[in-house]
């Protein structure tokens, strides 16, 4: 699994722009049709954002008492701010692959190109199985 972006499909597949526009457009349909993995979608992709209420719901706001270096506690913000939008990101390329991607390729598939669901690898015909993860689909 890919945290910095999702691995839809393999790379030899290459529709056109307007191909993929409409596959991610009927992906999106099919996935808010379904509450599970809209669910899923977004439990695991606000997980950050939790965690950081509850942190600071335990240290309190930040303040200042006028004796601190205005730099210091700027820079313990900002520093605080980096590490919460890297965690956002990686929990939402978590929930990328494990929620919208199935969908991805389950589009991509029902468009007559032959897909592996699990890893995404091209399949020669249909009823393969994938050379890449031994899945059949």
């Amino acid at each position: 699994m890919n945290i910095f972006w999702p691995y839809f499909h393999d790379p030899d597949f290459r529709p056109t722009k307007k191909d993929m526009y409409a596959i991610h457009w009927a992906a999106n349909l099919r996935m808010l049709k379904s509450p599970t993995a809209v669910i899923g979608f977004m439990a695991i992709a606000l997980v950050p954002l939790f965690l950081y209420w509850i942190v600071f719901a335990l240290t309190g706001p930040l303040t200042f008492d006028g004796t601190s270096n205005p730099l210091v506690i700027s820079g313990i913000l900002l520093s605080g701010m980096l590490v919460f939008l890297i965690f956002q990101h990686v929990a939402f390329m978590i929930a990328m692959n494990l929620t919208y991607v199935p969908f991805v390729r389950r589009e991509i598939s029902s468009r007559g190109t032959p897909i592996c669901i699990e890893c995404g690898h091209l399949l020669a015909e249909r009823n393969d199985t994938c050379s890449e993860c031994g899945k059949q689909p």
